[in-house]
């Protein structure tokens, strides 16, 4: 399956202050890497409270192709 392709590697954040953007930067690279082999991404997020910082991120950041990704929220 791709997805196991892309979850490989482990990384240990010492700041919790980086947390936000060490995550961000993750689902900005894995991103990148599914549109290289496929015009679209698919993308499920955690819905809830907790990963609210790390979107926002995402949004002020402004490096995913929106039109290219369809989101799927689970909480």
């Amino acid at each position: 399956m791709a997805g196991d392709r892309l979850m490989g590697g482990r990384r240990i954040i010492v700041d919790a202050a980086d947390y936000d953007r060490v995550a961000a930067e993750w689902i900005e690279a894995r991103v990148e890497q599914s549109l290289q082999q496929a015009e679209r991404c698919h993308l499920m997020l955690a819905g809830g409270g907790t990963p609210l910082s790390v979107y926002r991120l995402l949004a002020e950041r402004d490096r995913l192709p929106w039109m290219r990704l369809t989101l799927f929220f689970w909480r």
